[in-house]
């Protein structure tokens, strides 16, 4: 059964080098609309002859992106998406030619592969990235990587976190919504020390940038907690190459040096707020269509919406939403 293909542009980023043109054929089981006949890779779709299928959580379409980790802009700038209605969806894929593909181990130059990024749309916004990796290999496979499962053609590659390589079954490659939006944001705690009296949720320009704005405030002494149900305003975000629009904000203890009662340019920071020594602050990200900025917030283990983070701003932890905090006189804003 043949299925119609629809082009996607993805914002932002520049054109392909011929390594990372996209390849992408029909889906299992579904239909669609199209601008125009699939000459490209494609052909039957019957589940039977399906060479890599993903198992959905949710979803209307799969993209699927050529990958070069090595290039500056990683993600291919044009793909294919297909739309989904059942709960898996098969692809057929013509071999690459020769020329997209590189060494995917410099101490084996003669294994060649084309990884592949499969991203997860919705609503025309990506709201997840797969963590197993199909991926075209030929050439001469050495035998640590045979030994791993890897095989001419192609393969689902998944790296867990002490960073090992496994072989996964490339008919069964798991796919959620693993980005999707966090709407709220909770920060809560108590003050273990002598502390000021009013803590806000200070805006900034990045966390060395210039105070924007307080968005909530709460008095110290006891227990406190600072909740948000919605994104920022807009004039807070800033946009980052790498990471697209982002708005950063750090619970702050201050004195209110100028007697308004709420935070002003007059006041003075005096700290932050800890977990476990470490300072925190809340990054909130737009979502997004760029699946080359997607993939960076995957790496980076953010989602869309509302993030806390611990730590300097150059070795981000990610904190769990209600962790209490300690606000008080011994804990640093956070910095560099």
């Amino acid at each position: 059964m043949w299925v119609r293909l629809k082009m996607r542009y993805v914002v932002g980023m520049r054109q392909p080098r011929l390594l990372l043109v996209v390849l992408l054929t029909a889906c299992t089981g579904t239909s669609g609309e199209s601008s125009g006949k699939n000459d490209s890779p494609g052909g039957d779709s019957d589940a039977e002859e399906a060479q890599l299928r993903f198992v959905l959580s949710t979803g209307e379409e799969v993209w699927l992106a050529g990958y070069d980790p090595s290039a500056e802009d990683p993600v291919g700038a044009v793909g294919w998406t297909v739309s989904v209605a059942e709960a898996t969806a098969g692809f057929r894929l013509d071999p690459p030619d020769v020329a997209m593909l590189q060494p995917l181990d410099p101490a084996a130059p003669d294994m060649l592969a084309m990884p592949m990024v499969p991203a997860l749309i919705e609503g025309g916004m990506v709201v997840g990235i797969g963590e197993h990796r199909p991926t075209w290999i030929q050439g001469t496979i050495p035998d640590n990587y045979a030994e791993m499962g890897v095989k001419q053609g192609w393969n689902a590659i998944y790296i867990d976190p002490s960073h090992q390589i496994i072989v996964t079954d490339p008919l069964q490659m798991p796919l959620s919504d693993n980005l999707r939006l966090q709407q709220s944001l909770s920060l809560e705690g108590g003050s273990q020390g002598p502390a000021a009296a009013q803590l806000a949720l200070l805006a900034h320009e990045g966390l060395q940038g210039d105070v924007l704005g307080a968005l909530a405030e709460t008095a110290l002494g006891g227990g406190w907690n600072i909740s948000l149900s919605s994104a920022p305003e807009a004039g807070i975000f800033r946009n980052d190459p790498a990471m697209g629009a982002v708005a950063t904000l750090v619970p702050t203890g201050y004195d209110d040096v100028d007697g308004t009662g709420s935070w002003s340019a007059g006041d003075v920071a005096q700290h932050g707020a800890c977990y476990q020594g470490k300072p925190a602050w809340a990054l909130y990200l737009q979502p997004q269509e760029d699946v080359g900025v997607a993939l960076e917030r995957f790496r980076r283990h953010l989602r869309d919406g509302w993030n806390v983070q611990i730590g300097l701003e150059s070795e981000p932890e990610g904190l769990a939403d209600g962790s209490p905090l300690d606000a008080a006189y011994t804990c640093p804003l956070p910095s560099l």
